[in-house]
């Protein structure tokens, strides 16, 4: 019987074999423990990663693929396509809308509908919501930022879309499971899917013959997998592509150029920490916000994005670990209060005035933005008050990039969320940062040092919605935001959600501290002996 003429419960549990190439193709139903009944389906299923290299590793891995070939619901993957397609994204975006929290109930009933988009077959459907929730509450336990996690469930989703049906269709009970073998090194994003396959009793066998992985696997997921591993390695090569030799370039490689390549593709890897300038100038920036200690507010300026914990880089995407924080009071000893400003606020752009954005009349164009809130970026570049064609493409990019972000999590950044027009309102001010921000974002070369903007907040007027909207920007964008504010007044209070930063209170407050009076509590060194003796 096939498994979608009847609805089982599954129970995949991990198998062991002393040799995956022959035992994965076994019948489940002669393997140890495997039981079934009208109800429940327990099948010992292989999730076997296996490290390094062997006598004879890519024929036997192409004999083991032709082998492979010739079963019922089988695919190969040795590249992860990432693509997604737009309409899928639109539906998704709609579903996703109303979750701000890892609440996981509320993550399945909101997701019921590409749920069916995923897979339309009602009994592979039901197993695969089942199988899907368990490997959901895997993921979100080590990431609870929800941006981050949007992006991961849609690529995982869309990939079990691309495959799932395709290898269940034919899954027939006891006799034949589907299976996945994978060659490679793998993202974070291809090991949760390649879990929520195996939860749906899909075998897999994944291959990696440099041993070294992008990432550490989570041990959520090392529970699930028998690792092999072999002392011998080599570099991923493209043994499974077809190479068509009429489609030779006609412009030929140096043997000291494909060196040059093959050295920089090993030294620059996504996951080395050794890059190139510029390596990732194309790539979507994601502000993964630290929660960040009163002296780490300091420590931190000193601190390469890539150094910081929590920066990833995966999929064309860059995690970046930025801090946003406000420091409420003064110390007790002005001096220390000062020298802390001066060692936190080094090469910062420092704010001194509130407000800081200035009030312009515009006319707000329509239809900048879609009902769905994705913006019209051809219509934006078109307005007289896009100022940033001078700017690198990829610039431009990561700035409207920034507004889209700031459009889809208005709800979590601002106060004012819900006020008329507030779509174009984000999109007008933007478009009016001065050239010092500008030039910030141009210079900002993503794992290298994480620009910083410093306000000192020393009168009563409150921020404006406008200086709102620019911080959320300055957060989005993946920067560091520190705001002193001496009288503990209310500022960022009134326009950010306060769980988007932290709060460090000081001992006191000063409401007639002013940014002026630091020259006073500046610490002169005493001169030595010697240095007066002669004068220096």
């Amino acid at each position: 019987m096939y498994l979608r003429e009847q609805y089982r419960h599954i129970i995949a549990f991990n198998a062991k074999s002393d040799d995956i190439f022959e035992d994965v193709f076994k019948y489940p139903s002669l393997r140890k423990g495997y039981a079934q009944n009208e109800n429940i389906l327990s099948v010992p299923t292989f999730f076997y990663h296996i490290q390094g290299t062997f006598d004879d590793y890519e024929k036997k891995l192409l004999d083991f693929d032709e082998k492979l070939s010739k079963n019922r619901g089988y695919i190969k993957l040795y590249n992860f396509n990432h693509q997604i397609d737009n309409n899928f994204i639109e539906k998704f975006n709609q579903d996703w809308v109303d979750i701000k929290v890892a609440d996981i109930p509320f993550i399945m009933k909101n997701l019921s509908n590409i749920f069916v988009s995923v897979c339309s077959d009602i009994v592979l459907r039901k197993i695969f919501i089942e199988k899907f929730e368990i490997m959901l509450t895997a993921y979100l336990k080590q990431q609870l930022n929800m941006s981050i996690a949007k992006n991961s469930i849609i690529k995982i989703l869309f990939l079990s879309k691309k495959y799932y049906s395709e290898l269940m269709n034919d899954y027939y009970i006891g006799e034949e499971n589907p299976k996945i073998m994978c060659y490679g090194q793998i993202y974070r994003d291809d090991l949760y899917f390649l879990l929520l396959m195996f939860l749906c009793s899909i075998d897999i066998i994944y291959f990696n013959p440099t041993i070294q992985e992008k990432f550490p696997f989570p041990r959520d997921v090392v529970s699930y997998i028998q690792n092999v591993k072999y002392d011998r390695t080599s570099n991923v090569t493209n043994m499974f592509v077809k190479k068509n030799v009429e489609e030779k370039s006609d412009r030929q490689e140096t043997v000291a150029y494909r060196a040059t390549q093959e050295i920089r593709s090993i030294l620059h890897d996504e996951q080395g920490g050794i890059y190139s300038n510029w390596q990732f100038e194309n790539y979507i920036v994601n502000a993964n916000t630290i929660k960040a200690t009163y002296d780490e507010v300091l420590q931190l300026n000193s601190v390469d994005a890539r150094f910081r914990q929590g920066f990833e880089v995966e999929n064309g995407q860059i995690y970046i670990p930025n801090i946003f924080a406000k420091i409420s009071g003064v110390n007790t000893d002005r001096y220390e209060y000062f020298n802390f400003f001066n060692s936190a606020s080094q090469n910062a752009l420092l704010i001194e005035t509130v407000p800081f954005s200035v009030q312009r009349g515009y006319y707000k164009a329509p239809g900048l933005v879609s009902k769905d809130g994705l913006i019209d970026k051809e219509r934006i570049k078109k307005l007289s008050e896009y100022k940033f064609k001078h700017l690198r493409e990829s610039v431009q990019d990561y700035i409207l990039d920034t507004i889209q972000d700031m459009i889809n999590k208005k709800e979590a950044l601002f106060k004012f969320c819900h006020d008329k027009d507030v779509d174009t309102d984000i999109i007008y001010e933007i478009l009016m940062l001065e050239r010092r921000y500008l030039d910030l974002l141009q210079n900002f070369d993503y794992p290298y040092k994480i620009p910083r903007i410093v306000i000192f907040h020393d009168n009563e007027t409150p921020f404006t919605k406008n200086d709102g909207i620019r911080v959320g920007f300055f957060l989005l964008a993946g920067l560091d935001i520190v705001i002193f504010t001496p009288s503990g007044y209310n500022d960022v209070e009134l326009v950010i959600n306060e769980f988007n930063y932290d709060t460090h209170k000081l001992d006191t407050y000063d409401s007639n501290l002013r940014l002026k009076d630091k020259s006073k509590y500046v610490k002169v060194q005493k001169k030595g002996f010697w240095a007066s003796l002669f004068g220096n």
